[in-house]
């Protein structure tokens, strides 16, 4: 028996794991016999490991059970296949959410000898799911999921993403109305509150039986998009949206066009949290809004480049309060400041605009030098060789 290098045999170091790995792990062959279930498995089931190992699937879970799902989940397997699945099963005396795995089990010519099965209970994830048939978890406007019932439910697919087999992932989306408002204030709030109702009706019927639609808040519908392959498959799916929702509707003498727009974050690449999820579609559809576009994709590259220029602005704001505070006081004493002069009032000095920078002084122009002294990063300020303010 070989040895791992620390005195402990190979052999036995696995079996220690195995058994001590809350996980439900066990190893069937193409009889579909179980060669190895794990403590954990065993335990779940109610028996010895002598009652399950060299035992058939349909001998544990029954013939109906068998042949009508976890059969056909084991020869996807067995042709090379990784499969991942929810399902609820009865362990023992009780029932039971899991999320199943299947993992082909290859020999060293490459051939599948098995089918390696892991299983992870998420039973108290399906109690949550129970939870939202609840009314407090409905939008009542819109007889959508509301925000609560957002949070539970993208916990579950992120729950289902992590553990799936890696090639599919979930989707969180961000359906804005950008026009709502105007629409509520022309035509009436009635109005806009059904073209909100139809909007949520129009996006599901826009995705898949799997996906949810959720009322976030305001003018915003959130969507989850579970078991996505990629970005292209996000993007269909948003112009699909995107379609349907901006379709005109005819009132009276006028047709009434919703104006869509639609923010998305994947996970797990623009994160793996409810929290990261939400902040980051929230962002690209922000985005998507900004700049007139019908998809945006979270990009982290240019959150981080706006953050930066947030940062710079609310600096030179900062050193604009300073001075002008400087300057009250030195008239409060009586006195002018040494740099005011009838020709500094009357003649702007060239730069930029300050329309254009986003900072407007009331007061008369700022030469650059007191600007940079009251500044609390000189080094950003450096780099503007003029600045005129109206």
């Amino acid at each position: 028996m070989s040895e791992n290098g620390h005195g402990i045999p190979h052999d036995a170091a696995y079996a220690f794991i195995l058994n001590h790995c809350r996980e439900f792990i066990t190893l069937i062959n193409h009889q579909y016999v179980y060669e190895l279930a794990n403590k954990s498995y065993c335990e779940a089931l109610e028996k010895r490991p002598g009652d399950v190992i060299g035992r058939t699937v349909s001998e544990i879970w029954g013939e109906e059970r068998f042949s009508s799902s976890i059969k056909i989940y084991l020869d996807r397997c067995f042709l090379g296949e990784t499969v991942s699945y929810l399902e609820k099963f009865q362990f023992g005396a009780e029932k039971r959410y899991v999320n199943v795995s299947y993992y082909p089990y290859r020999r060293e010519d490459g051939t599948v000898s098995h089918a390696l099965v892991t299983s992870h209970d998420i039973t108290h994830l399906g109690e949550l799911e129970g939870m939202l048939m609840n009314y407090e978890y409905r939008d009542p406007p819109t007889g959508l999921f509301n925000r609560k019932s957002l949070e539970i439910l993208l916990e579950v697919e992120l729950m289902k993403a992590q553990r799936g087999p890696g090639s599919e992932h979930c989707a969180l989306l961000f359906v804005g109305i950008e026009n709502l408002a105007e629409i509520s204030r022309r035509h009436g709030y009635d109005i806009g509150d059904r073209v909100l109702e139809s909007t949520g009706m129009k996006v599901q019927e826009s995705v898949r039986n799997s996906d949810y639609v959720f009322r976030f808040q305001g003018n915003e519908l959130a969507v989850i998009l579970s078991q996505v392959a990629s970005e292209r498959d996000v993007a269909k799916i948003s112009a699909k949206i995107s379609q349907a929702v901006s379709t005109p509707y005819g009132f009276r003498d006028a047709d009434i066009i919703p104006v869509c727009r639609v923010g998305a974050a994947i996970q797990p690449d623009d994160g793996e949290t409810v929290e990261g999820l939400i902040r980051n579609a929230a962002s690209a559809l922000a985005d998507a809004v900004r700049d007139g576009e019908i998809f945006r994709r979270f990009d982290s590259v240019q959150n981080k480049q706006v953050s930066h220029r947030l940062s710079m602005e609310s600096r030179l704001r900062h050193a604009l309060s300073a001075y002008r505070s400087r300057r009250r006081r030195n008239r409060g004493r009586g006195g002018a400041h040494p740099l005011e002069s009838s020709r500094s009032r009357n003649r702007p000095a060239c730069g930029v605009p300050a329309d254009r920078s986003g900072i407007r002084n009331d007061g008369g122009n700022q030469p650059l030098d007191a600007l940079r002294r009251s500044a609390p990063d000189r080094a950003h300020l450096r780099t503007i060789p003029h600045l005129s303010y109206r």
